[in-house]
């Protein structure tokens, strides 16, 4: 089974930055699917390059959410990228998109996003 978040780390987050953290869920939440849009639009281009720089802040930004499986799909990416591996980088795309949407959904149903 696939771990969408880190609750623990959701919680620490919660403790440190208590209703600001629902904030911050809702930006990370509203530019995740941006994010994957734009990394699916420079693959349809070719521009690998690019598609590794977004791979990089979908990575960071993840992580700091606690958004594992999405972190761990963008860092195969820009790896991916980095060494023009298009097999892989076919593979992440087609788990990406439903990763991302199942996160923001795990974000909303453990109470880290406003109804």
């Amino acid at each position: 089974m696939t771990i969408l978040l880190d609750t623990g780390a959701l919680q620490t987050l919660q403790e440190l930055l208590g209703d600001d953290l629902l904030d911050i869920t809702q930006i990370y939440a509203d530019q995740v699917q941006a994010d994957v849009q734009g990394i699916l639009a420079c693959w349809a281009s070719a521009d690998t390059a690019q598609l590794g720089k977004l791979a990089h802040a979908l990575k960071g930004g993840s992580s700091n959410m606690g958004a594992t499986e999405v972190a761990r799909l963008a860092a195969l990416l820009e790896k991916a990228a980095v060494g023009q591996d298009s097999a892989t980088i076919t593979s992440v795309l087609d788990a990406l998109p439903g990763a991302a949407t199942q996160t923001v959904l795990a974000l909303r149903e453990g109470g880290y996003l406003r109804a």
